[in-house]
C-alpha cells in the first residue's frame, strides 16, 4: 500500500509550523528561519514544496 504525500505551499508548511510552536526568526531571499527550542528550520516560499521537504519535519517526529 503507497500513500500519496500532498504537495503543500511554503506558506501552509509555515503555518503549520507557527500552530505547533515555532517561531519566525528571520527571513533570506525566499526563505524563512523558524525557531521552537533548539530546531531550527528553513522553509522556502514557493508555491509547491518537493514531496521530500515536509517528510524532513515528519521524520522529526511532528507527523
Amino acid at each position: 500500500m503507497s500513500h500519496k504525500l500532498p504537495m503543500v505551499s511554503g506558506e501552509n508548511l509555515i503555518k503549520f509550523l507557527s500552530k505547533r510552536g515555532f517561531e519566525i526568526r528571520t527571513q533570506s531571499s525566499s526563505h524563512i528561519v523558524l525557531q521552537k527550542d533548539w530546531i531550527v528550520l528553513s522553509v522556502p516560499l514557493h508555491s509547491e514544496l518537493k514531496k521530500g521537504t515536509p517528510f524532513i519535519n515528519f521524520k522529526a517526529g511532528w507527523g
